[in-house]
């Protein structure tokens, strides 16, 4: 017996990747959108003499996002007087950053607080 390719059994597979197309654009669509919406937090914040920890606790306020540290690395921490209106949350960090022997990297949604390597260095030393 001889099989006959019908036409329409053909459309089935185009179809198929078609759809598969759409869906993996929407979703690399979703992805950027959700990254730059991430990315695009901004800060409107006024303290004075305040501590980083505290900083960070009214930051993770308006944002959502956690910050993750341990006290032994915020007791050398210096304290803070900054004023942020809508600014964006990256210059808002680099600002409460800037002169502490600390650092951060963004990882998800997760600001992960380290010492810098040159602290770090420094104590291997000693």
């Amino acid at each position: 017996m001889i099989k006959k390719n019908h036409p329409g059994k053909k459309k089935k597979p185009i179809l198929i990747q078609v759809f598969r197309s759409l869906i993996l654009v929407t979703i690399l669509q979703l992805t950027i959108l959700l990254t730059s919406a991430a990315i695009s937090f901004t800060i409107t914040l006024s303290v004075r003499n305040e501590t980083l920890e505290g900083v960070f606790k009214k930051i993770q306020r308006q944002t959502g996002w956690c910050f993750l540290y341990t006290q032994e690395a915020l007791s050398r921490s210096k304290r803070l007087s900054v004023e942020f209106s809508n600014t964006p949350l990256e210059d808002a960090l680099r600002t409460c950053f800037k002169d502490q022997p600390l650092t951060y990297a963004i990882v998800d949604d997760v600001i992960v607080v380290k010492e810098k390597k040159a602290e770090a260095n420094k104590k291997q030393i000693k």
